[in-house]
């Protein structure tokens, strides 16, 4: 436990065979090209956690608690718990991994940019409660059922889940905009949104199961933008309009579609 800063560099080894934890009080941690491990829990609380290095958790969980958090390196775990005010994670370097679950908690934004990875083999939350979703050129990918909560989504990377439902939005709440240019998928798909704009030849809302878009406002698939459910879609615009423009809607079952007033230039298919 430091009152201060504590930094860990150039190369660098804190290592415990059991539980490990670090405590900045009113400082900083600064873990610079070294590394930070433990065999099994480790806890990590400081001001703002700025990583370049290696922060690992062996055969048990990271719980990280900071204001503002920078990863340009690898944070790996069995289990990763991470609460903040806001969270940054980017270049190809940048990987937060669990081998477990996986829970974002971030009061203010989350950006994932510029190749970065967040990864879980059992089930991934993120949630930014009062503030916006970037996944900018960067790949998010779970196992397990994921669901991501925050006041808008931006997407021009690639998030796919596996063998579980990808819920983007909290239940009637939803979120605000939903912004896609590049890939949602999962075993299943369901959105709930204010608005929701699918556009470009990479934007792809692809459910390998049943897809449903629950969306308050406007539904926008455009440009060559795909929509397909290996299953039944449906696509409810409560007040607004569906505009499917020079782009794909389909499903290899029932397609089922609502809204104020339909205009299309484009494809709307059911296989079967």
């Amino acid at each position: 436990t430091v009152d201060g800063t504590i930094t860990n560099k150039n190369k660098a080894l804190i290592h415990a065979d059991q539980l490990l934890t670090l405590t900045s009080t009113n400082g900083d941690l600064i873990n610079t090209d070294a590394i930070i491990e433990s065999v099994t829990k480790a806890t990590l609380k400081s001001n703002k956690l700025t990583n370049t290095g290696t922060l690992l958790t062996q055969d048990d969980s990271l719980t990280i608690n900071a204001t503002d958090i920078e990863n340009q390196g690898s944070i790996q775990s069995h289990g990763l718990t991470i609460t903040a005010d806001s969270l940054e994670n980017r270049t190809e370097l940048g990987e937060l991994y669990s081998t477990d679950t996986l829970d974002l908690t971030i009061d203010g934004t989350i950006t994932n940019k510029d190749s970065a990875l967040i990864h879980a083999d059992n089930t991934l939350v993120l949630t930014s409660t009062n503030g916006d979703f970037f996944n900018t050129n960067a790949k998010i990918e779970a196992i397990g059922a994921t669901t991501v909560n925050a006041q808008n989504v931006t997407n021009t990377g690639t998030l796919i889940v596996q063998d579980g439902r990808l819920t983007i939005g909290n239940g009637e709440e939803g979120t605000g905009k939903v912004d896609n240019q590049g890939t949602l998928q999962g075993k299943g798909l369901t959105i709930t949104a204010d608005v929701l704009e699918n556009s470009t030849e990479s934007g792809k809302l692809y459910s390998t199961d049943t897809l449903d878009l629950i969306v308050e406002g406007k539904v926008t698939n455009k440009d060559n933008a795909l929509i397909h459910a290996d299953k039944a879609l449906a696509l409810t615009s409560t007040n607004g309009d569906l505009v499917n423009s020079n782009a794909t809607i389909e499903s290899v079952t029932n397609t089922t579609l609502n809204s104020q007033k339909l205009t299309n230039s484009g494809k709307i298919l059911a296989q079967d």
